[in-house]
């Protein structure tokens, strides 16, 4: 089982200064950065340089996680992953351009950049 749903290059993209929205100790921040909103099968916002591909995010080998640790937290799954891959697991918000409104979504932050949870390529094994 594999968790990159397809290809990132059949993923469709918008990209633009985004605004994004979270919580950090209990207080809400916003942050605008450049970033491209993803369409299916990814649905959420990535970095502009994640999405050119220059991040660590997109250059990482499948995390490979036994199907008992996996499943063995409370929460997202893909949580786990982000954190083996290196990452820090987030929910955040961004402010579509398309039409207006603030969209929920999960993502996986590096120092050099930000892809949505569900594109950290991942292996679960017995």
């Amino acid at each position: 089982m594999f968790g990159l749903k397809s290809s990132p290059a059949k993923a469709t993209a918008n990209c633009s200064e985004i605004s994004i929205r979270h919580y950090f100790k209990n207080k809400l921040v916003h942050e605008k950065t450049p970033g491209c909103v993803v369409g299916e099968p990814y649905n959420g916002v990535i970095s502009a340089n994640c999405w050119d591909k220059s991040c660590k995010a997109r250059r990482l080998a499948p995390v490979t996680i036994p199907k008992s640790s996996f499943f063995s937290e409370v929460g997202n799954p893909l949580f786990k992953v982000c954190k083996l891959a290196g990452g820090v697991p987030q929910i955040a918000e961004y402010l579509s351009p398309q039409d207006s409104k603030w969209h929920k979504f999960s993502r996986c932050m590096f120092q050099d950049g930000f892809v949505p949870i569900d594109m950290i390529p991942y292996k679960i094994v017995p």
